[in-house]
């Protein structure tokens, strides 16, 4: 996970890790402060959303056949929206994970609306 690191370090949104069975392989500092704690080994959907199934909005399918896939969602945890972008990762040559990028755009999201109110 090395890269995944390096690149972890330069973004300053949440990023994750997850494999085919929905296990957080990886979590960058960012996120594991605003869960508050490594949630590394634990299933994605339990650990960032409180669900017991796969989320709803999950493009993980599409990801892992290959697909790099965005998306915006309200999350059911915290309220706040946020946009994700999910890549296959491809790591010892025969796996492929999920890799998540995600930033939180909930003030941006208000601010529109509010501009949009006052026209």
């Amino acid at each position: 996970m090395d890269v995944i690191e390096n690149l972890s370090q330069a973004f300053h949104g949440f990023m994750y890790v997850c494999n085919r069975y929905y296990r957080i392989e990886f979590m960058n500092k960012h996120l594991i402060e605003r869960i508050g704690h490594d949630a590394t080994g634990e299933l994605c959907y339990k650990a960032l959303q409180g669900l017991d199934k796969i989320c709803p909005w999950c493009p993980g399918e599409k990801v892992f056949r290959g697909e790099i896939v965005g998306l915006e969602i309200k999350s059911p945890k915290d309220n706040r929206r946020y946009y994700i972008i999910n890549a296959p990762y491809y790591y010892h040559f025969d796996t492929v994970s999920m890799i998540s990028m995600f930033i939180d755009i909930t003030e941006k999201k208000l601010l529109k609306e509010s501009l949009k109110d006052e026209l």
